[in-house]
């Protein structure tokens, strides 16, 4: 049964998850490739918690600790019926996607710490003036796994 920490949710040891052989790192997709293949089902065995990341240890694979934005639990719907319409492609060089990086990350710490550092026009330009929904944690930790990968 996943576990809730600071309002997220996280994998626990025992649960079911899905390998996706997607998302992460080039370096942790390969590595964890060396131990399973694209949807093998894995129990957990221990879960690491980190403020920037996850680690997973499988009993399929005991000692050794995976990226959890590798895996998805057992029966989640891992793609979305239809492609999102909206979708932008943009070109950045490494000091953008840094910044980017960086402000997501600042996001997450700062309405963490206490959302009064929000402003009404912020959550304008996250929301873009209130179309979209404003993303949770696990949200913009899944968008800085897709920037990095």
């Amino acid at each position: 049964m996943p576990q809730m920490i600071n309002g997220r949710e996280f994998p626990a040891a025992g649960d079911e998850l899905v390998f996706l052989d997607a998302n992460g790192y080039d370096s942790d997709r390969k590595e964890a490739n060396k131990f399973f293949t694209k949807d093998q089902i894995l129990k957990v065995k221990s879960v690491d918690v980190g403020n920037y990341s996850t680690s997973v240890e499988f009993e399929e694979a005991p000692g050794k600790r995976f990226n959890s934005v590798m895996f998805e639990p057992l029966g989640a719907d891992v793609l979305p019926e239809e492609e999102p319409e909206g979708l932008h492609t943009l070109q950045v060089t490494g000091q953008q996607c840094d910044m980017i990086l960086a402000a997501l990350r600042l996001w997450i710490d700062v309405v963490n710490d206490g959302a009064e550092y929000i402003n009404e026009g912020l959550i304008d330009i996250a929301t873009n003036g209130g179309i979209n929904a404003l993303m949770d944690d696990n949200e913009i930790d899944q968008l800085c796994e897709a920037i990095n990968g």
